[in-house]
């Protein structure tokens, strides 16, 4: 049963729950939590401490069960608590910015002055669930590739030591791969820098294409990309490294009324106990010089280095 849906606006709020708060100064407790929730939601920038911090506070005085946010534009449901047939939907907007909507739950009817002292208490939200929403936007900006639009070098070695920590613990095996395309120096010395970056761009969109779901791309830096291949074993890199292989040598790139028939080098390791991200890395890239070094256009796993694949072209 929904009790109420509304549209919480920060400077609305801004106006009004300051001077609502001192005006039911009758109710000291209220006042109280009021300013005390002003001044710690503040302290953090993730939405699940924000709303922890509320939801334990506020359970105290209302008896909420539960509370979920969604936040817009991406609607990743966050449920702290517990879901209760009883419940009061709210839309939260700073500045004509709608960000996100907010669901109390409580397992009895909220009343109608309850409501009223929560939409109060509610208004302490808005401001630290906005500041959250910038600051997580400004990491993941921080993270992607502006040229292609993947994550960059930090957010590859970042999602790699959170793999290699999977694969340690439960033993689950995991690969990486990494991409120089060949001669690329040569686009930009002749076709100019902008040629080179449609290049970059139409190389990035083939791996998306070419990934498996549970893949993840990277631009390395310059030429260089990088795909994490989660529960895949050395063997299975190898035959996922010919596929992509394939594909890029087959596949024409067009960028400014140019064709390109584009290569790549591609070297390959599989983890290994005890490994870190540096040393993954570094043995990948020792395997793909190895090809590069042979003129590229083939793939080298570096646990099987004996065993450089050939095209035979």
């Amino acid at each position: 049963m929904e009790l109420a849906k509304a549209t919480l606006d920060s400077q609305d709020q801004q106006r009004s729950h300051s001077a609502s708060a001192d005006k039911k100064a009758g109710d000291k407790n209220l006042s109280a939590l009021y300013w005390r929730l002003l001044s710690q939601l503040q302290a953090s920038l993730h939405n699940q401490q924000i709303l922890a911090t509320f939801h334990e506070r506020v359970a105290e005085h209302f008896a909420i069960d539960g509370i979920s946010y969604a936040a817009y534009p991406q609607a990743d449901l966050l449920l702290i608590g517990e879901q209760q047939p009883h419940q009061a939907a709210y839309r939260l907007r700073a500045r004509d910015d709608d960000f996100g909507e907010l669901t109390l739950f409580r397992h009895k009817r909220l009343l109608p002055e309850e409501l009223a002292d929560l939409e109060l208490l509610l208004g302490t939200l808005i401001s630290p669930l906005r500041n959250a929403r910038q600051y997580q936007n400004a990491i993941k900006a921080s993270r992607k590739d502006p040229l292609t639009g993947l994550g960059n070098r930090m957010a590859m070695t970042e999602q790699l030591e959170q793999e290699i920590a999977i694969a340690n613990r439960h033993q689950r095996p995991l690969s990486l791969m990494l991409l120089d395309i060949d001669k690329f120096k040569s686009v930009n010395d002749t076709h100019g820098h902008q040629v080179g970056d449609q290049v970059l761009r139409q190389f990035s969109d083939l791996l998306g294409r070419l990934n498996r779901q549970s893949d993840q791309s990277y631009r390395f830096g310059g030429e260089e990309f990088v795909i994490i291949l989660r529960d895949t074993e050395a063997k299975g890199a190898m035959v996922a490294a010919e596929r992509i292989r394939n594909a890029i040598a087959s596949q024409t790139i067009t960028a400014n009324q140019a064709d390109f028939q584009i290569t790549a080098s591609i070297g390959l390791a599989a983890y290994q106990s005890g490994d870190s991200t540096d040393s993954m890395i570094r043995r990948a890239d020792m395997a793909m010089y190895k090809i590069k070094n042979r003129g590229g256009n083939d793939f080298c796993c570096a646990e099987n280095t004996h065993l450089i694949h050939s095209t035979g072209e």
